[in-house]
């Protein structure tokens, strides 16, 4: 009696997971995302998988400090750079790494820049268990579109206006943050040990195949303090990895960032479409010259390439900024 229950649950459960697999095999992010069918955070790995292969020398990983803070089309437009935001809201290292291990299957970028909130994830036991949900969703994809289920029976979500991951965002709420920098009784913590795997993961990943990462701390006054920035700073030196505070007084005197006009909500937290300019040519000027990145405009037989991308560029912050 006992074995006839053990098989049957066995057998339930293979049926499960059948269903769970032949599900994922009707799964198309790339088709929904072309068709403005993607509406949620699963646009980081759609939106990446749609681009032609190899045209994207810059891929923008994090979280909702990346996608506010990477000004995509201004950075083509001044620099000739091809990049693509693929910044998550409330997005984990350990999506990072699999956006990053996706985005490698079609592209081939010479940069990815990491914006290091994510760093600061200090809970390992939290860190373990968005592992584990990663490694299922790699498993069995629909786990990570079972959101998306509507799509297999034609019912559309709204794709919202943008750019290769980035979305103007000109709402601006004034900010007196004063010497956010110096915060009492903070202490240097360090990365925790989980996050510090993930980071390695990427930067080997990076490594293989022909990238160089680089971590950047976005303007965000409520995120990031002397003792916290000291952490990345620790750890980047440790590594080998490039680092950018662009919360260095110098930095923000330097790109004339006003904090009565250049953030976009209560607390100081993410900078707007003004503040994302400002940032994005900073960050620009240090891919051109530090790291060497060719514009694209220069190269024979990108042609075709660069007049898409001008017109994109340039048709969607039109839109975007006569709303």
């Amino acid at each position: 009696m006992l074995g006839k229950r053990i098989g049957k649950i066995i057998l339930t459960v293979g049926a499960v997971l059948l269903v769970i697999v032949m599900l994922g095999t009707l799964i198309r992010p790339a088709e929904w995302f072309m068709e403005g069918m993607l509406s949620d955070r699963t646009m980081a790995f759609a939106g990446v998988e749609a681009e032609p292969d190899s045209t994207i020398n810059v891929i923008s990983l994090g979280d909702s400090l990346s996608y506010t803070s990477v000004d995509v089309p201004d950075l083509f437009l001044e620099r000739g750079i091809t990049a693509y935001s693929c910044g998550q809201l409330g997005g984990s290292i350990q999506e990072a790494y699999s956006i990053l291990k996706a985005a490698f299957e079609t592209q081939q970028p010479a940069v990815v820049l990491l914006e290091t909130d994510i760093l600061l994830e200090d809970d390992n036991i939290a860190g373990l268990q968005n592992g584990l949900s990663e490694e299922e969703a790699q498993l069995f994809p629909f786990i990570r579109w079972h959101s998306q289920w509507k799509q297999l029976f034609g019912v559309k979500q709204e794709t919202p206006d943008q750019f290769k991951g980035y979305e103007v965002r000109s709402e601006c709420v004034p900010a007196d943050p004063g010497d956010y920098l110096n915060v009492p009784g903070e202490k240097e913590t360090g990365v925790s040990l989980v996050t510090g795997e993930y980071l390695d993961l990427i930067n080997a990943l990076c490594e293989a195949n022909g990238a160089e990462l680089i971590l950047y701390s976005t303007v965000s006054p409520i995120t990031y303090c002397n003792a916290n920035i000291a952490s990345i700073s620790t750890c980047a030196e440790k590594e080998g990895i490039p680092y950018l505070n662009l919360n260095d007084p110098a930095v923000l005197s330097g790109i004339g960032y006003d904090f009565t006009t250049d953030m976009l909500d209560a607390g100081a937290d993410h900078p707007n479409h003004a503040g994302a300019v400002k940032i994005t040519r900073y960050l620009g000027e240090y891919l051109s010259g530090a790291v060497g990145i060719t514009d694209i405009r220069n190269v024979s037989g990108s042609e075709k390439l660069c007049e898409e991308w001008t017109e994109g560029a340039e048709a969607y912050l039109k839109r975007a900024l006569s709303e």
